[in-house]
């Protein structure tokens, strides 16, 4: 079945005919897509993800305000240093070859919502650490788990 589908906030959603071409990274009407629909794990919370998201965005956006960073930094940039600097790294073999790929949020495991609420708040700390003040909801997952860890 061919359904018609636009990303938003960081889910696809039906959406009728004409959003076929209104895809995040320009997408035109000619181009394929396989989408897989499941549902979130339960050590998956969309507060959690969103949070970390727009976190992201924020810090690209505060790195961008220096005079010093030669290079634009983008949400994914700051994605792959925080992965790096707070999850390490992690060796796979690849072609009989050993690799190094930094951690994330699903791999080489999947992270469980302490993991990622304990994730955020190293992020959260840093960020203060450097004069950037993060934007929380007060009724993310995130506040919650600060809260009751103070």
């Amino acid at each position: 079945m061919n359904i018609p589908m636009r990303r938003i906030m960081g889910a696809f959603h039906p959406a009728g005919e004409e959003a076929h071409t209104n895809f995040e990274h320009g997408t035109t009407v000619g181009d394929l897509y396989q989408v897989d629909f499941k549902p979130l794990g339960e050590d998956s919370t969309e507060t959690q993800m969103g949070t970390f998201w727009l976190w992201m965005k924020t810090l690209a956006d505060y790195f961008n305000t220096k005079p010093s960073e030669a290079k634009k930094m983008t949400k994914d940039d700051i994605h792959d240093l925080v992965c790096h600097k707070f999850l390490g790294w992690y060796e796979k073999e690849v072609a009989g070859e050993m690799r190094m790929y930094p951690v994330t949020l699903t791999k080489p495991k999947k992270k469980t919502k302490q993991e990622k609420s304990e994730f955020l708040s190293k992020i959260d700390a840093w960020a203060i650490g450097l004069g950037c003040y993060l934007p929380t909801r007060k009724d993310s997952e995130y506040q919650q788990y600060k809260e009751a860890n103070q």
